[in-house]
C-alpha cells in the first residue's frame, strides 16, 4: 500500500487509492501539519497550535484523541504517526507520494513532453491547500500561509521558465496551457494574463484575447475591489504598435543624472551573486527586484557593479539615491527632476513620468529604501509598474515590500568556505583592504584572519572597519576582543554615512525601523546562544509572525536545517540590551528551564533505534543553548541531572568528549548540592578516560565511587554506573584486565538491580541499556584475554537483556560478534557481522562505535588479503577518529594502518603511521598502545637496514616502555617520545 498526499487544490490523502476518512477537521489539520513538518514535535506545542482557545489540559486531551484516530489508519501495517508521552511525529517509515514531489520532478526537465504537460495540468488542481482554513487558530494559519507563499513562488518560477522555453520554440498553445497552470495556482497573476493575451493576439485570436481581458478585469473587481487600469483598446493598440514597429522601445536619453558613480575601491568576488542577479533581471516578468540584506552586507556596491556590467541589452539604467529622502513624494520629485520633465497643467508629477517611461526600456534603481514609509512606497511602485510596459525597478533595502510581483534576492555575507588552492572570498576581501592600508596578510595570519571573517559573517563593511584596526592590533587580539564584545567596530574617520560609521550605528538603524513590540521580541531572542527553532521561541512569547517580520527586516535569518539565527554582532547587541530588560532574570530562567525540559523529552527517543539519530542531531544543534542553560539555571536539580546523563550518552555515541567535558565542568561550578556534584563528577571521570586522561579519571573516580554507591534512589544510579564503567576502562588501558573485570562486574550488578526495581518504563529501559553495555565491556576484555567461551556468554546475556526492545544498541552486538569471529580465525564470517554493525552505526550516527568497527573490519580484511580495501576502511576510520576527538581509538587504527602499509610494501608510509601512533599515545597518556607501535616500527627499521636507529628505539623496549614512561611522568614521557620521532623514525636532529 502507498500513501498519496495531494496538496495542490483541496488537501486530500489516500491509501491504496482509497480516501482517508477522519472524524474531525482538527484531525485533518494534525495530519497535514505532521506531513509538512517531519521530525518530532512536543505535544504541548502541537496542542497549543491546534487548540489555542481552551486550557492546556483540554488541548492535550483533544490532541490525544486526534492521535488515536490517525494511528488507527493503517499504512503497510505501520501507523501514519508515531507518538510518545511527550512528542508526536509523522512516521518516517511511511514515505508518502505527493503531488508536489511529482510536479517538481516534471518541472526539473529541460523540455516538457506532451505527456508531461498533461500530467502537470492534472497535478495542479488549484492553489496550495485550496479552501483549507483554520481562522480560529491564527498561529497555524500563519504557518500554512508561509508555506503557501514558498510553494507558489517556487512553482511559479519553474512554470514561467517552461513558458519562456515553449515561446522560444514557437509552441504558443503549450505556452498558454502553462500560463493557465500558473493562474490555477494564483488567479491574480496580472503578468500571466497579459502574456496570455499577447500570445493569443500573435495568433490573431482577438475574441479569445478579449475574453481573457474580461476575466482579468472581473478578477480585479471581485478579489481586490479595484477597477483594472488598462482597458481592452489600450492593450490591443499597444500590441499592434509593437507588431508594426520593428524598432526597439526608445531608451532614456543618456544625458542627465544616471547615478553610476565611479567606485572608490576595487570590487572583490561575488561572481555567483552577480550572475544570479543578471539571470533574475533577464526574466521577462521580473519587473520588481529587491536586493535584500542586513546593513553593510554590500547591496549598493553589488548593484553598482551590476550597472557597470550592463546585463540587459537595450536597457538604460537610471538611479535615484534615496537615503536622504524621507517621503515617497520626495522620491517621485527626484525621479521627475532626473528625467528633466515638465509638469502637467494640474501639477501632477506622476502623469508625465508614466507617459515618458510607458514604452521605454528602463531599469530604475532606488538605493537604500528601508527608511521610507512602506505602504505609500508599495502603492507608488504598483502604479508605476502597472502603467508602463518595459520598466523594471531594482530596490536595495534592509526590508522587503512583500508585494505579489516582487522578486527578492537575499544577499548574505561574503563566502567563508575556502576553494581548492584559494582563500575564502571573505578573506580575499580582507586581504585586499589590508593591502590598501599598507599591511600584508602573511600565511601564518590566515587562521586568525579567517576567524575574524567567520565571526563577522563575511560582512564587507565590518571587514573594512577591522582592516583599519589591524594596523595597531594583532589578528589574535582582534579575535579575542570581538568574541568578548570588547571591540567597537568603527571607521577612524567620519567619511561614511551616519548609519555606516560603526557597526553599532548599522544595527541601531535597522532596529529603529521596528515597532516597539517587535524590538522587544528581538531583544528577548538574545537569550539564545546557538540559534533556535519556532518551538524554542514560543516560551518567550515569540511566534511565527514575529519571526517572519524580523527576517523581513534582515535582523534574523533562517537556514536549511529549520533553525533561526542572528549574526554575532546583532546577538551581542541583543545581549547588551537584554541585561537592561526589566524581565531579564525571568527571561533567562524561563529559557534555561525550557531548554532542559526539551532535552528531557529526548530520553525515550535516545533509546529507540528509529529515533536516536534525530535525537542526537537535535542535541548537537542545541549544544550552545544547553551549555548556556546549564551555566545559568537556578535550582532544577532533577532537570540538570537528566541533562548530564543525556549529554554523556551523546558524547559516547558521537565522540565529542572534550565538548562534553567543558560543558559538565561549567555546570559543576554552578552546583552546590553535594548529591548533584557527585553525579556530575562521576560522569566527568568517565569522560576523562575517553580522552586518555587516565590519571585524572582515576583520581576523580576513586574520590566519588563511595558516595555514589551509597545513593539509593534509582535516578542517581546512572552516574555511579558511568563512573564504574570509566574505572574499568582505565584499568583496561593500563593493562590491568583483572581489575577491569571487577569494575565491570560491579557496573553490571548495579544495572541488573535497576532493571528489576525500576517501575517507570523510561528508567527500566535505561537500566537495560546499561546492563547490556556492561556485558559488552566484559566480553571485550575476555576477547583480549582469549577467553572466547566466556566472552560469548556475556554477548548472549547482552542479547537477552535487549531482546524485545527497539534499542539502538543492537549494533554493538554485531561489533562484538564480529570481533570474536575474527579473533578465533573466522575472518570471512566476521565481515558480515562487522559490515552490518557499521551500516547500523552509520545510520544512527554512532561515530565512536563506527570507528571501532572500522578498525576491526580493516584487521579482518588484512587477514583475508584484501589490502586495498583494508587501507580505505582504516583511513576512513582514522579520519573519523579525528572528527570525533577520540585519540586512543585513533592510535589503535594507526597501528593497524601501519600493518596494511607493510603488507603493501610501503615501509615509509608504515613508519609514518607508527610515528603518528606513538605521538598520539604519548600526548594522550595511552601508553599501552605506544608499545605496540614501537614494536612494529623496530621490525620495519631493521628490514630497511637502519640498525642504528633501531638500536636507539630499542632502548625504549616494548616490555619496559610502559613502566619507564610512567616513572618519568607524563611530561617527560612526551618529551622522550618526541626525541624518538626525530632521531629514530625521522632521521633528523632531535629537538633541544
Amino acid at each position: 500500500m502507498t500513501v498519496d498526499l495531494q496538496y495542490l487544490g483541496p488537501f486530500n490523502a489516500k491509501i491504496a487509492q482509497q480516501d482517508i476518512r477522519v472524524p474531525t477537521r482538527k484531525c485533518w489539520a494534525l495530519l497535514l501539519y505532521l506531513s509538512l513538518h517531519p521530525g518530532w514535535h512536543a505535544r504541548e506545542q502541537v496542542a497549543d497550535l491546534l487548540w489555542p482557545q481552551g486550557s492546556v489540559q483540554q488541548g492535550r486531551t483533544s490532541l490525544r484523541k486526534a492521535i488515536g484516530h490517525l494511528r488507527a489508519i493503517p499504512a503497510d501495517s505501520e501507523p501514519l504517526v508515531l507518538a510518545t508521552r511527550e512528542q508526536v511525529q509523522w512516521n518516517s517509515s511511511v514515505r508518502p507520494s505527493t503531488d508536489l514531489d511529482r510536479l517538481n520532478a516534471l518541472l526539473q526537465q529541460h523540455l516538457l513532453t506532451p505527456a508531461g504537460l498533461d500530467e502537470v495540468e492534472a497535478l495542479i488542481r488549484g492553489p496550495f491547500l485550496q479552501g483549507f482554513s483554520m481562522p480560529t487558530e491564527s498561529a497555524l494559519e500563519e504557518l500554512l500561509e508561509v508555506r503557501r507563499v514558498q510553494v507558489h513562488r517556487a512553482l511559479d518560477s519553474r512554470l514561467q521558465h517552461h513558458v519562456t522555453t515553449q515561446v522560444e520554440q514557437k509552441r504558443l498553445k503549450e505556452a498558454i496551457r502553462l500560463l493557465q497552470c500558473r493562474l490555477k495556482l494564483d488567479p491574480l497573476l496580472e503578468d500571466a494574463y497579459l502574456q496570455w493575451m499577447d500570445l493569443l493576439l500573435q495568433q490573431d485570436h482577438v475574441q479569445e484575447a478579449r475574453q481573457v481581458h474580461q476575466e482579468l478585469t472581473l478578477r480585479f473587481q471581485q478579489e481586490l475591489g479595484l477597477q483594472y487600469p488598462q482597458g481592452w483598446e489600450t492593450l490591443q493598440a499597444a500590441h499592434l504598435t509593437a507588431q508594426v514597429s520593428t524598432a526597439k522601445p526608445a531608451p532614456v536619453p543618456t544625458e542627465g543624472p544616471q547615478w553610476i558613480p565611479e567606485p572608490m575601491t576595487s570590487f572583490v568576488g561575488r561572481a555567483r551573486e552577480r550572475q544570479e542577479l543578471r539571470d533574475l533581471l533577464g526574466r521577462p516578468h521580473c519587473r520588481l527586484l529587491t536586493v535584500h540584506g542586513s546593513g553593510g552586507v554590500g547591496k549598493t556596491r553589488l548593484v553598482l557593479k551590476l550597472l557597470q556590467d550592463q546585463p540587459l541589452e537595450g536597457y538604460t539604467w537610471l538611479g535615484i539615491p534615496v537615503e536622504n529622502l524621507t517621503t515617497v513624494e520626495e522620491v517621485q520629485l527626484a525621479l521627475f527632476s532626473a528625467l528633466s520633465l515638465v509638469s502637467s497643467e494640474t501639477g501632477d508629477l506622476m502623469q508625465p513620468v508614466v507617459q515618458y517611461l510607458q514604452d521605454r526600456q528602463v531599469v530604475l534603481v532606488l538605493d537604500n529604501t528601508e527608511h521610507l514609509p512602506q505602504e505609500p512606497l508599495r502603492g507608488w511602485i504598483r502604479v508605476l509598474l502597472g502603467a508602463t510596459r518595459h520598466l523594471k525597478v531594482v530596490l536595495t533595502s534592509r526590508r522587503v515590500l512583500n508585494l505579489e510581483m516582487e522578486y527578492i534576492y537575499s544577499l548574505q555575507g561574503m563566502g567563508l568556505q575556502a576553494q581548492t588552492g584559494l582563500l575564502s572570498e571573505a578573506l580575499q576581501f580582507l586581504q585586499t583592504r589590508l593591502e590598501q592600508s599598507g599591511l600584508e596578510a602573511v600565511p601564518s595570519n590566515f587562521a586568525p584572519l579567517q576567524q575574524i571573517c567567520t565571526f563577522l559573517a563575511g560582512n564587507p563593511l565590518a571587514l573594512e572597519m577591522v582592516a583599519g584596526w589591524l594596523k595597531c592590533l594583532t589578528a589574535e587580539d582582534v579575535v579575542h576582543l570581538l568574541q568578548t564584545g570588547s571591540m567597537q567596530l568603527e571607521f577612524a574617520s567620519h567619511h561614511a554615512a551616519v548609519r555606516h560609521r560603526s557597526m553599532q550605528d548599522v544595527i541601531e538603524h535597522s532596529v529603529s525601523l521596528l515597532d516597539p513590540p517587535l524590538k522587544d521580541h528581538l531583544i528577548r531572542l538574545g537569550v539564545f546562544q546557538g540559534g533556535w527553532t519556532l518551538q524554542g521561541a514560543a516560551p518567550l512569547g515569540i511566534h511565527l509572525r514575529d519571526l517572519r517580520q524580523l527576517m523581513d527586516a534582515s535582523l534574523i535569518h533562517f537556514n536549511q536545517h529549520g533553525r533561526y539565527h542572528m549574526q554575532p554582532l546583532v546577538h551581542l547587541y541583543c545581549e547588551q540590551h537584554l541585561s537592561q530588560h526589566p524581565d531579564a532574570a525571568a527571561l533567562r530562567q524561563g529559557f534555561c528551564v525550557s531548554q532542559l525540559q526539551a532535552l528531557q523529552q529526548l530520553q525515550v527517543p535516545m533509546l529507540d533505534q528509529h529515533q536516536v539519530k534525530a535525537a542526537l542531531d537535535q542535541i548537537e544543534q542545541e549544544w550552545l543553548n544547553l551549555r548556556a542553560a546549564l551555566a545559568q539555571v537556578d535550582g532544577q536539580e532533577n532537570l540538570v541531572l537528566t541533562a548530564c546523563w543525556l549529554l554523556t550518552q551523546h558524547a559516547e555515541l558521537r565522540g565529542q568528549f572534550l565538548s562534553a567535558i567543558q560543558l559538565l565542568e561549567g555546570t559543576l561550578l554552578r552546583q552546590t548540592d553535594g548529591r548533584v556534584r557527585s553525579q556530575i563528577r562521576g560522569a566527568l571521570s568517565y569522560l576523562y578516560m575517553r580522552v586518555g586522561w587516565i590519571a585524572a579519571s582515576m583520581e576523580t573516580g576513586m574520590s566519588e565511587v563511595t558516595p555514589l554507591l551509597g545513593m539509593t534512589d534509582l535516578e542517581s544510579h546512572w552516574a555511579c554506573w558511568t563512573l564504574l564503567q570509566g574505572l574499568a576502562s582505565c584499568e583496561m588501558q593500563k593493562g590491568h584486565m583483572g581489575r577491569a573485570l571487577e569494575w565491570y562486574g560491579q557496573a553490571e550488578e548495579l544495572s541488573r538491580h535497576d532493571v528489576h526495581f525500576s517501575k517507570a518504563p523510561a528508567l527500566q529501559d535505561q537500566a537495560r541499556f546499561r546492563n547490556a553495555i556492561s556485558h559488552i565491556g566484559m566480553a571485550l576484555i575476555l576477547i583480549d584475554l582469549e577467553h572466547w567461551e566466556r566472552a560469548r556468554l556475556h554477548l548472549q546475556d547482552a542479547q537477552r537483556v535487549l531482546k524485545g526492545c527497539r534499542s539502538p544498541y543492537w549494533c554493538y552486538l554485531y561489533w562484538v560478534e564480529g570481533r570474536i569471529l575474527h579473533r578465533t580465525g573466522h575472518s570471512a564470517h566476521a565481515l558480515d557481522a562487522l559490515r552490518t554493525g557499521a551500516t547500523l552505526a552509520q545510520h544512527m550516527g554512532y561515530h565512536t562505535l563506527l570507528l571501532h568497527i572500522k578498525k576491526d573490519l580493516g584487521d579482518a580484511l588484512l587477514v583475508l588479503g584484501h589490502h586495498m580495501e583494508a587501507r580505505r576502511v582504516l583511513e576512513e576510520g582514522f579520519q573519523l577518529s579525528g572528527q570525533a576527538g577520540n585519540t586512543w581509538a585513533g592510535v589503535d587504527i594507526l597501528h593497524s594502518l601501519g600493518e596494511v602499509y607493510e603488507a603493501l610494501n610501503q615501509p615509509a608510509a608504515a613508519l609514518k603511521a607508527y610515528q603518528e601512533a606513538i605521538q598520539c599515545a604519548g600526548s594522550s597518556g595511552v601508553l599501552h598502545f605506544a608499545t605496540r607501535a614501537i614494536e612494529r616500527a623496530l621490525v620495519v627499521l631493521r628490514a630497511l637496514g637502519r640498525d642504528e636507529q633501531a638500536q636507539l628505539l630499542e632502548s625504549w623496549h616494548p616490555a619496559r616502555a610502559p613502566s619507564l614512561l610512567l616513572e618519568r611522568g607524563h611530561a617527560e614521557a612526551r618529551g622522550g617520545l618526541e626525541w624518538i620521532f626525530h632521531t629514530a623514525l625521522l632521521d633528523q636532529e632531535p629537538p633541544a
